[in-house]
């Protein structure tokens, strides 16, 4: 089945683990291009997904409710979301006619469900991304991860690595997004400049932190003191072995492995990060204009406004085009200095 539409259909898949945003980052995103004059359709496709905080054009939970799946399979909550999504794949025709009753050329922003193993183990979600576009749909895939994620070595490496992985099993033009850019520091001061997060250049850097015992920076020498002397008089033994020491023997055991994945992620050198804070109109154009970029929206919006789109679209194109002429080390030291803490010293 083919679009009946004259022309493609555009759109993001939005994706990410659960918390990072994908819910709130569709509604800013449609509220901006709703604004800047752009006909925008919100597709969720999360079947856990029943109690939404903002109206939807199309709900997958019409076709199929996690809720019910888990009741009726005796399922878990993993296994029924994955029985939830081949049912939606086998059923994609209820999808392709409510799409088609939206009429026109809808820009379409498509929330998936968060479980990782969808996009990282399973097909179902490639197949059916294959399926759209098929149909005529131009997708660019958004992952988003927590920005809070780059205060933690190891966080930040599973991440990136969640990140290349989906990449490339996905196989569709991919822009990785840290939102809640607002709260990168809310659990930590960074090791290094922003910039290093958002390029990911040079992730081996992070293994010292790997195998230092995790400190909150936030607090005081003499707090940090105190909470080590707590710790070893509640976890010390007859052999005098301390909690505290464990985690940096586990990490130097793992040193090796630890030293491959970074190895992994410089080797294919695919991966890097747009920071975003959903309540700022100038993060969101930028990321906008990257993502128009990939599924090659901004290529066909001046000609839209010439048949009829009107200036909004035009100036729209314009916009996105200033915003990619401006170096990407500026972008990211504007968000940096907006919303990270001037007084903190970091390494360049």
């Amino acid at each position: 089945m083919t679009s009946s539409s004259v022309g493609p259909r555009f759109g993001q898949a939005v994706i990410g683990p659960p918390g990072a945003g994908k819910t709130t980052y569709c509604h800013g995103m449609a509220r901006f291009l709703a604004a800047r004059g752009r006909a925008v359709a919100v597709v969720n496709l999360d079947p856990a997904n029943d109690r939404l905080p903002y109206p939807v054009d199309i709900d997958v939970s019409e076709l199929v409710n996690l809720a019910d799946v888990m009741e009726t399979q005796n399922l878990g909550p993993n296994g029924g979301l994955m029985y939830c999504m081949e049912y939606v794949e086998q059923n994609l025709d209820w999808l392709f006619q409510r799409l088609e009753a939206l009429q026109g050329r809808r820009y379409m922003l498509l929330d998936f469900p968060g479980q990782v193993e969808l996009y990282t183990h399973g097909n179902t979600v490639q197949r059916l991304l294959k399926r759209l576009e098929q149909w005529g749909c131009r997708l660019t895939t958004v992952h988003l991860i927590d920005a809070h994620h780059c205060s933690d070595a190891g966080k930040f490496i599973s991440a990136t690595l969640i990140s290349l992985t989906t990449m490339v099993r996905l196989e569709l033009p991919h822009v990785n997004v840290l939102s809640k850019i607002d709260l990168i520091e809310s659990c930590g001061r960074l090791a290094f400049d922003l910039n290093f997060y958002t390029d990911v250049m040079e992730v081996r850097n992070l293994l010292p932190y790997l195998e230092a015992r995790p400190m909150d920076p936030r607090k005081k020498d003499n707090e940090e003191d105190e909470m080590e002397e707590e710790v070893g008089e509640e976890v010390e033994d007859g052999e005098g072995q301390m909690r505290g020491g464990m985690d940096r023997m586990f990490a130097r055991r793992y040193h090796k492995l630890n030293e491959a994945m970074c190895e992994l992620i410089e080797d294919y050198s695919l991966v890097a990060f747009h920071p975003l804070n959903i309540e700022d109109g100038k993060c969101i154009a930028r990321v906008l204009a990257v993502v128009d970029k990939c599924n090659g929206y901004l290529l066909g919006a001046e000609e839209r406004a010439k048949e009829g789109g009107g200036e909004a679209a035009l100036l729209s194109t314009l916009a996105g085009l200033a915003f990619r002429a401006q170096p990407d080390a500026d972008r990211v030291k504007d968000v940096q200095d907006r919303y990270m803490d001037k007084e903190d010293g970091v390494e360049s």
